[in-house]
């Protein structure tokens, strides 16, 4: 990707953005494009609406988890096939797994219901303050099922996008890293032209909008790791 100033960005210019890449992975790569991750997001999103992480199917973890393309394109947005415990907890139906993903969703559940940005921000930053304080869990996780849930105003932080984000943010890796920061990257993210312009007109680009913050990973997504394969 070559280097982007997206701070100069307005609507028509990210969406330009991230049509270029969608036409470049369609010369490049089968199985990732802008309707891949909408896909992820929508079917994620029947996940998130259960009434509870009780007994998750294999199909539902996997979604949920982004472990694999055997049920559609779900390792966009980070991956967690790599993440032992993370997925013992949500695929293992034992009382102290339980309990972790009650503590989880109901972390990530009051970030989806918050109204305003000032209390997504709050709620956002909460929930990653509780799920990285878990026993090797980590951004990756927390920044994935809060991006699953408000594709609209969370960035997924991972090992594939990390560095982009770095890039385009004009932070450090390192500084995108750290959990204490997460409200501040949403901060950033807000005061964009970009993300402040209206909801499109077109259906299109409309529901590209309702995912505008989740699709910076289009732009900051590293093709050559192998973290977050689709």
């Amino acid at each position: 990707m070559p280097e982007l100033n997206i701070t100069s960005c307005d609507w028509n210019a990210y969406i330009t953005l991230l049509r270029q890449q969608d036409a470049l992975w369609a010369r490049h790569r089968d199985n990732i494009s802008l309707s891949s991750y909408l896909r992820c997001l929508e079917d994620a999103r029947a996940v998130l609406s259960l009434p509870s992480w009780d007994e998750l199917s294999h199909r539902e973890a996997t979604i949920l988890l982004g472990l694999g393309m055997q049920y559609g394109p779900h390792g966009l947005l980070g991956s967690l096939r790599g993440a032992g415990i993370v997925k013992a907890t949500f695929m293992q139906d034992i009382p102290e797994y339980r309990h972790i993903r009650i503590r989880i969703r109901d972390a990530i559940l009051a970030a989806r219901e918050a109204e305003t940005i000032m209390d997504f921000i709050r709620c956002a930053q909460t929930a990653v303050d509780t799920i990285v304080r878990l026993p090797r869990f980590s951004m990756a996780t927390a920044t994935r099922l809060l991006t699953l849930a408000r594709p609209d105003r969370a960035v997924s932080i991972n090992g594939a996008s990390k560095a982009g984000l770095a890039r385009l943010t004009g932070r450090t890796q390192y500084w995108i890293s750290e959990p204490r920061n997460y409200g501040m990257l949403l901060r950033w993210v807000y005061a964009q032209r970009w993300y402040q312009s209206p909801v499109p007109a077109d259906a299109g680009e409309a529901s590209l909008w309702q995912a505008r913050a989740a699709l910076l990973d289009v732009l900051a997504y590293d093709n050559s790791s192998p973290l977050t394969q689709a």
